[in-house]
């Protein structure tokens, strides 16, 4: 009787941690994401803005236009590409 009872209070116990934990869970998710899409669009104009400093536009619209292993752009950086 007395294995059965300390058997059932493990048991309860165990249940509701899980479940508390689950709840808890489930319920930061919308908070994370929310944080993550702020932070994100927070830091992503000054990253544009020293972005542009680095990129030659019309490098990069002839390697939009030719996207292949032949292309002069392609051969030149295909080391940074590769790792």
């Amino acid at each position: 009787m007395l294995k059965s009872l300390k058997l059932l209070i493990i048991l309860f116990f165990g249940l509701f941690i899980l479940i508390s934990l689950s709840i808890v869970t489930f319920s930061s998710i919308p908070i994370v994401k929310d944080t993550a899409n702020y932070l994100a669009s927070s830091k992503c104009i000054p990253v544009i803005e020293n972005a542009v400093n680095y990129i030659d536009g019309n490098k990069f619209e002839q390697l939009c236009k030719t996207l292949d292993e032949e292309d002069p752009f392609t051969k030149k950086h295909a080391h940074i590409y590769s790792t």
